[in-house]
This record gives C-alpha cells, structure tokens and sequence, in this order.
C-alpha cells in the first residue's frame, strides 16, 4: 500500500505548529523524536515525544505527526535531515546537498 497521491505529491500544513510535513521526505529515522524527548524530558524516548512517525502501509512510508502536547519549539526541525518536517519557507537543501555522507553515496568523496 503506497501513500495517496494527494499525500505524498504536496505537503501537509500543521495548523497548529505552523510546520510543514513532507511524508514522502521521511525516512522514519526518528530523530526528530529523539531530540524531542532530549530537550523536553532530558531522556531518550520514542513514547514520550512530541511528535510520532506512523508507517503507513507496509512499504516503508512515514508519516510524521505532531501530538497535541507540542509547544511547537522547532527542536526537532534541527535534527531532520531531509527536511521532512520545516517551517514555511525554510530551505535547507544546502546543508542536504553538503553532507560528508550524501557525497560519498554520490561518489563525489572517496574514503
């Protein structure tokens, strides 16, 4: 089962943070829930984050969504990597494109 076309072609706005949600960019990392739960709780804690990631289907789709307990502090932003989750308007694909490791998928470093 894949994500709908409306889905996984076009954000998703959260109303209530005010952040975008690019499911089809989510890799199910959970590091965004990761940093939650260290910033709020001072613990490493997929439960008690503020965000969950939901597979949808059974072919490694994510769906990022925020609890109603989120503040909308932006601490998890940071930590995604391929702009899953960003505010309106923020472009980040500079730092995408620069990582050591995407080069190196790339071929353009050698070890």
């Amino acid at each position: 089962m894949t994500l709908p076309v409306a889905v996984s072609q076009s954000l998703i706005f959260d109303e209530k943070t005010g952040f975008e949600i690019h499911p089809e960019l989510c890799t199910g990392c959970n590091l965004c829930q990761l940093s939650c739960t260290h910033i709020k709780h001072r613990v490493f804690s997929l439960a008690d984050a503020y965000i969950t990631i939901d597979r949808v289907g059974s072919d490694e789709s994510f769906l990022p969504q925020f609890t109603d307990d989120c503040d909308s502090c932006g601490f998890c932003l940071n930590y995604c990597g391929f702009e899953a989750i960003r505010k309106p308007g923020d472009d980040r694909s500079w730092y995408i494109r620069t990582r050591p490791e995407r080069k190196l998928a790339e071929g353009k470093v050698t070890t």
